[in-house]
């Protein structure tokens, strides 16, 4: 079948993710400390970053909510710490959007613009994220034409659910779609199973580990264009 739709993973896919959130988590922990100075004796940068994935495991129903968890483990660190609610919600509000400014700072790979450019004139692009980041004024927003997050569709993959509502949305089949990813399970294995051809994005010449396999392995984003060509996959 023709290819007509070419989804992306965005975190450790299109940036290095773990630098952006690190950075981001620091100022964010800095800038409480600065209004809320009480925290200090109660969480270190470390713990109050954990209490986040705490909560989630405590309560499922906010599994795929991580925006929504950080912010409530801020609530709990700065109620421990002493505030009353006024000042826990408004401090946690404020914190989590310096973590927001600084979560869209992100490098990217190189040639992702170029390569998300190039695919853009000649496909329906679309990201498939578990992430939070928010897509408003980022270089890349212009090559989506739509974005799907497991916090607004409560579903994280590997579920299916994400790559069911892509190919509803666009109007494709399986086998008219490509997704590129780093993680050999939420992106190529899920993906695979439902019978869409997938691109490993193995930066790190990591060994792949499961029966099934990637359609295509790259090491570059630029690669792409060796395989995915104006008239389909080469």
């Amino acid at each position: 079948m023709t290819l007509k739709l070419v989804t992306f993973d965005l975190d450790d896919t299109l940036w290095d993710n773990l630098v952006v959130i690190k950075e981001a988590v620091r100022q964010c922990y800095s800038w409480l400390l600065q209004n809320y100075p009480k925290l200090a004796d109660h969480y270190d940068i470390e713990g109050l970053d954990a209490l986040k994935n705490r909560f989630r495991e405590l309560y499922p129903e906010f599994r795929h909510q991580v925006s929504r968890a950080r912010v409530i483990g801020m609530e709990i660190a700065l109620e421990e710490a002493g505030y009353d609610r006024e000042e826990v919600v408004a401090g946690a509000e404020a914190a989590f959007e310096i973590f927001s400014q600084w979560r869209r700072r992100i490098a990217y790979y190189p040639g992702v613009l170029d390569t998300l450019k190039y695919l853009y004139e000649h496909y329906t692009l679309a990201a498939l994220t578990n992430g939070n980041i928010e897509m408003a004024n980022l270089q890349i927003e212009r090559f989506f034409d739509f974005v799907l997050k497991a916090e607004d569709i409560n579903s994280s993959k590997p579920d299916p659910l994400m790559y069911q509502l892509a190919m509803e949305q666009a109007g494709v089949t399986a086998d008219e779609m490509l997704h590129i990813g780093d993680s050999p399970e939420n992106d190529v294995l899920a993906a695979k199973q439902l019978g869409i051809r997938t691109v490993w994005f193995n930066p790190q010449d990591e060994p792949w580990t499961h029966d099934i396999s990637p359609d295509y392995v790259i090491k570059s984003i630029p690669e792409l264009r060796t395989i995915v060509t104006p008239m389909g996959l080469a």
